[in-house]
């Protein structure tokens, strides 16, 4: 039996960090988005396995993480919880095939062990090199952006798309609080403290549509 949850640490561990991206690659992302579309961070797997407990995903819930980087949210929550679908919008692509050679590393380590297991993981992955604001969210219930260095008017530009595209969200979840009028839109339902590559005392915010569920109260641990 395979330690999933070590495997897909291997597997990223061998790969570049996303901080790698040549200049040339930063600026083809920040031409088409804007400044600062390019910064990159990551919260340390940790608190984001804890982000993970909180949110809860199932089998039937499609994780979108919008500017996924090299992957490693990806790769975590389809190691370590059930969710049942788990896709990749990035621009930057030098990061994007970072987080595939980290895919494709994990699964071939988990069929040297269980073969029928690789096939399941290699099959809940999906990466797109697009512009999350064009990508399309139909499937999305849960969306994750890293946007602490992103503008105001770009993570305002993604609000509106996941508001307009994605009719099926029950969580989206920000490392920086949406600038308005999107507050007023959507209900935040928490904040859950986490660690993160530039700060180790950071909160993410926690958003969903006015007639969802609340997924939790605020976690402090």
């Amino acid at each position: 039996m395979i330690d999933l949850d070590a495997a897909w640490r291997a597997a990223v561990a061998a790969g570049p960090s996303g901080l790698d991206a040549p200049p040339e690659d930063y600026f083809v992302v920040e031409q088409a988005a804007g400044d600062g579309a390019a910064a990159y961070g990551e919260l340390h797997p940790d608190s984001m396995a804890k982000l993970l407990r909180w949110l809860a995903p199932t089998a039937g819930d499609a994780l979108f993480d919008l500017g996924c980087g090299t992957g490693k949210v990806l790769l975590q929550a389809v190691c370590t919880t059930a969710v049942g679908r788990a896709v990749g919008v990035e621009l930057s692509r030098f990061r994007l095939d970072a987080a595939a050679a980290s895919r494709d590393r994990l699964v071939a380590a988990v069929r040297a062990v269980d073969p029928a297991l690789a096939d399941g993981l290699g099959g809940r992955v999906e990466l797109r090199r697009e512009d999350f604001r064009r990508t399309p969210l139909g499937a999305a219930t849960i969306v994750y952006v890293g946007s602490t260095a992103m503008p105001d008017e770009l993570l305002g530009q993604l609000a509106a798309h996941v508001w307009a595209t994605a009719p099926r969200l029950r969580a989206l979840v920000t490392t920086k609080a949406l600038p308005d009028p999107w507050p007023a839109r959507f209900t935040e339902v928490g904040r859950v403290r986490v660690v993160a590559s530039w700060s180790a005392q950071e909160r993410v915010v926690v958003y969903a549509r006015p007639t969802a569920t609340p997924a939790g109260e605020e976690r402090n641990e």
